[in-house]
């Protein structure tokens, strides 16, 4: 595997592509223009993108016209296949550990941006049969789970 910088224009999308992320190329162009571009989009040898279809729609986006990538040559089709599927699948096996995430989240500037309402904190005691409720330790603001 080796980086190099390519043109947006010489990568090709996967055109079987099961992933529907149109919905989330938003919040991954808001990332890169907060954060900068850092996660390298991983090519074939042939420049099929193998995983980073998302950050390319999003650089796309953002008016980019070339970016680093990495070349995984070698790969049969097969492992070209196994890994599409792994890199995305894999993420939505990982759960948040809420007392952790609220604590991170406390004290980041987000510079205005909204991801929407995330659970922050673990349940507060509650009588058994009535609803749950949760504190977010920053704030207090307090939500029905």
């Amino acid at each position: 595997m080796k980086y190099v910088k390519k043109k947006l224009s010489e990568l090709k999308p996967y055109e079987n592509n099961p992933r529907i992320n149109d919905e989330a190329v938003d919040d991954v162009a808001e990332s890169i223009k907060q954060c900068s571009y850092i996660a390298p989009i991983i090519i074939d040898e042939d420049g099929v993108i193998l995983a980073g279809h998302t950050r390319y729609k999003a650089l796309k986006k953002l008016g980019y016209k070339e970016c680093e990538v990495v070349i995984a040559s070698d790969l049969t089709e097969e492992q070209k296949k196994k890994y599409r599927l792994y890199d995305n699948k894999t993420a939505e096996m990982a759960s948040w550990d809420q007392k952790k995430l609220s604590a991170e989240l406390c004290d980041v500037d987000f510079q205005g941006y909204d991801f929407g309402q995330p659970e922050m904190a673990l349940p507060d005691e509650a009588e058994e049969d009535g609803p749950k409720m949760m504190t977010c330790p920053c704030c207090g603001e307090v939500f029905e789970v």
